[in-house]
C-alpha cells in the first residue's frame, strides 16, 4: 500500500500536537498551583496554627545537608511552609527540623514563628528518647518555653560552644536530648531571620 504524504498535511498535525502538548501542560500546571494551596496541611501545622488553611512552601535547600555548616549541630531543615487563613491573612511560618544528635536519633520538631518575629512553640514530628528522661521534651514544662518568644532574643541568648539558650531550662538528666532540641529550635530561628524575616 502506497503512503500519501502531503507537507501541509504533516505541518498541521505537528502543529496540532504541539498545541495540545502545551495546552495539557498549562492545564496541569494550574491545577498544581491550586492543589499546593488546598492540599491537606502538613504534621505539625494545624498544632502551632490550629486557624490555618492553606499554605505555600518555602525553598529551603538540600534537606540532607547540616544547616549552618554544623554550628546547630547535626540539624537538617527539611521544609518550610509560609502559612495563611481562610481569608488569606498571614499567620506565620512552619519550620520543620531533623536533629541526629538526639540520644535514639533522630529528633523531628516543627518551630512555629508569627510573623512579628515571637514563636508560636514547638511540637514534635518524632520523639524517641528515653521514657523517664528524653520523652518529657514532649511535656508542656519543658515544650511551653518556647512559646511567645522573641526570634532575636533566642537568637542573641544562644551559647554557640554548648547550644544551650540563656533562659531556657534543660530537661533534669538529659542533656543530650535538650542539646538537640535546643540546637534544632536554633537553626531553625537563623533560618527564619536570614531566609524568612522582612
Amino acid at each position: 500500500m502506497k503512503r500519501l504524504h502531503h507537507p501541509t498535511l504533516a505541518r498541521a498535525a505537528a502543529l496540532f500536537l504541539i498545541l495540545l502538548l502545551l495546552a495539557a501542560g498549562v492545564g496541569c500546571a494550574g491545577r498544581h498551583r491550586r492543589t499546593e494551596q488546598t492540599a491537606p496541611l502538613p504534621d505539625g501545622d494545624l498544632a502551632l496554627f490550629p486557624e490555618a488553611a492553606s499554605f505555600e512552601a518555602i525553598e529551603t535547600g538540600d534537606p540532607e545537608a547540616k544547616y549552618g555548616d554544623g554550628q546547630f549541630g547535626d540539624t537538617r531543615i527539611l521544609r518550610a511552609e509560609a502559612l495563611y487563613d481562610a481569608a488569606k491573612t498571614p499567620l506565620g511560618y512552619v519550620i520543620v527540623l531533623e536533629n541526629r544528635n538526639a540520644y535514639i536519633p533522630p529528633l523531628t520538631l516543627a518551630l512555629g514563628i508569627r510573623p512579628d518575629g515571637t514563636t508560636a512553640g514547638i511540637f514534635f514530628l518524632g520523639l524517641n528518647e528515653t521514657p523517664t528522661k528524653g520523652m518529657r521534651a514532649d511535656e508542656p514544662e519543658f515544650k511551653d518555653q518556647f512559646k511567645d518568644r522573641s526570634v532575636d532574643d533566642l537568637l542573641e541568648n544562644r551559647d554557640p560552644w554548648n547550644g544551650n539558650i540563656e533562659g531556657l531550662d534543660a530537661i533534669s538528666g538529659s542533656t543530650v536530648t535538650s542539646k538537640a532540641v535546643f540546637n534544632a529550635v536554633s537553626a531553625g530561628l537563623d533560618f527564619y531571620r536570614t531566609a524568612i524575616a522582612p
